[in-house]
């Protein structure tokens, strides 16, 4: 028989009891009884157990940057006046293709005649000679080329070239459906992409 001992604290102890060597009985549990007096002091709380979320809110000064990689500038490669802006509010969103300022630029306007002249040229010349259209070609590419520098896009080309007539403006379009987060002045856009579902 053992008897259980108050130790220094005033917690009851009960002495751990142990099987007889080869008897292959199982060590006895250690169990140990803390006072009342303990729980009290220790702040022990009981209550019935239930299905319930944890959760706890935390409140921290933080700063939120955005991901480089999503994002877009939009600027004009030539010099030139904002006429129009279609989009003058940062944090507005915008589609894919949507037109975001028109710019007026006399370099633009002079090399979209040239381009147009040229183009115009080379059907004009087929029953010249080989040399003659070579270089009414070369004088198109070459103004091609520069307007696609430009990011003139090819839809743009194409209504110039069917059309013959040079635009006094151009039509900057954002190239990706996201956010304005900068810009809107004349001399950039920048936009942020938005995240894809799934991405």
């Amino acid at each position: 028989m053992s008897h259980a001992q108050e130790g220094p604290d005033g917690n009851c102890l009960h002495p751990r009891l142990r099987g007889r060597a080869g008897t292959g009985s199982r060590k006895a549990p250690t169990r140990s009884k803390i006072s009342t007096d303990k729980v009290q002091k220790l702040g022990v709380r009981v209550e019935a157990v239930s299905l319930r979320s944890l959760d706890k809110m935390v409140r921290a000064a933080g700063r939120i940057e955005p991901d480089e990689r999503l994002t877009y500038a939009i600027t004009p490669k030539f010099e030139g006046y904002v006429e129009r802006l279609h989009v003058n509010a940062t944090g507005q969103a915008v589609g894919k293709g949507q037109p975001l300022f028109e710019v007026y630029s006399p370099e633009l306007v002079s090399a979209q005649r040239e381009y147009a002249i040229a183009a115009q040229g080379v059907d004009a010349l087929k029953g010249a000679s080989e040399e003659t259209q070579k270089g009414m070609r070369e004088l198109a590419e070459s103004g091609l080329t520069r307007l696609r520098n430009w990011d003139i896009s090819d839809e743009q080309v194409k209504a110039l070239t069917q059309s013959g007539t040079a635009r006094r403006t151009l039509t900057f379009r954002s190239p990706v459906a996201g956010i304005v987060t900068g810009g809107g002045t004349g001399h950039a856009f920048h936009a942020r992409r938005r995240a894809l579902p799934g991405h």
